[in-house]
């Protein structure tokens, strides 16, 4: 019995979309330079296939998750390789996701919390400003309102604490 992955020592096999193609150990170099750009899969050095959009992400293999075939630095690499060599790469949904914006994460910034509510801070201070002298009228009426009326007899016994 021959070891089977003997052939992919001496020659790799190419699968595009017409059909499956061998290229030789020569060729290798000129494979890994066409591969990210021409082919849907291809087999490397190695013997690895790659099925292009199904290698960046991440599989679901009896119920627990497995990462990438290919790693995101690996897919970096073959998407910069693609974009230098001015053709379009149409796997960006999976290698570069848009960015999370500011604020788009519900958690606090970094910091001391007085400095980033400084301004609200100031805000809601001048807000309560405005409103004091009427809180300040409010607050005399209710002062009055439970003292004694020290104009009367029975106003002033009560003050004394006699009633």
């Amino acid at each position: 019995t021959q070891n089977p992955f003997r052939f992919l020592r001496r020659c790799c096999r190419v699968e595009i979309a017409a059909g499956v193609k061998t290229i030789h150990r020569m060729s290798l170099a000129i494979l890994h330079r066409l591969a990210p750009r021409t082919l849907a899969s291809w087999t490397s050095a190695s013997g690895r296939i790659w099925d292009m959009p199904n290698d960046l992400l991440p599989q679901k293999v009896n119920n627990t998750w497995r990462s990438p075939r290919l790693s995101k630095r690996n897919a970096a690499r073959v998407r910069k390789e693609t974009l230098l060599a001015g053709l379009e790469w149409p796997f960006e949904q999976f290698t570069n996701p848009p960015a999370k914006l500011n604020g788009s994460n519900n958690s606090e910034p970094k910091g001391r919390r007085r400095h980033f509510l400084g301004e609200k801070r100031k805000l809601m201070i001048i807000e309560a400003m405005k409103e004091m002298p009427k809180r300040f009228a409010e607050y005399k009426k209710s002062l009055k309102a439970g003292r004694p009326d020290l104009s009367t007899t029975k106003g002033r016994l009560e003050d004394a604490g006699l009633r």
